[in-house]
């Protein structure tokens, strides 16, 4: 039994690991050739957001939704020392899993 629990509870800090590995910052760059968030190539990752990944667009112009399913756990917009930001939705939908900030200069970002 006692075997058991511990098996259990090495699986269980296994997963917990294994999901907080996955979530990323990805930094809005733009640098893909057009202005949609679905291209990977505008993502300093190299890989368009995931639902657990916490987004900073600090440049304009800001990334475009036009495809519907559009997700972040957290979205930044102009966040920190001096940034601006954009962010259009034409189209589409964005969720946000955990919350999102607008325009705050607070002398850092968080």
């Amino acid at each position: 039994m006692c075997r058991k629990l511990s098996y259990l509870i090495s699986f269980v800090l296994v997963l917990c690991l294994v999901g907080d590995a996955q979530a990323v910052d990805q930094n809005w760059t733009g640098a893909g050739g057009d202005q949609f968030w679905s291209t990977a190539a505008n993502w300093d990752t190299g890989t368009v957001p995931a639902s657990a990944d916490r987004v900073l667009v600090r440049t304009l112009p800001g990334p475009t939704i036009v495809n519907e399913g559009a997700v972040a756990d957290s979205v930044h917009i102009g966040i920190g020392d001096g940034t601006i930001g954009a962010l259009t939705v034409d189209g589409g939908t964005l969720t946000a899993t955990s919350w999102s900030s607008l325009a705050r200069d607070s002398g850092g970002e968080g």
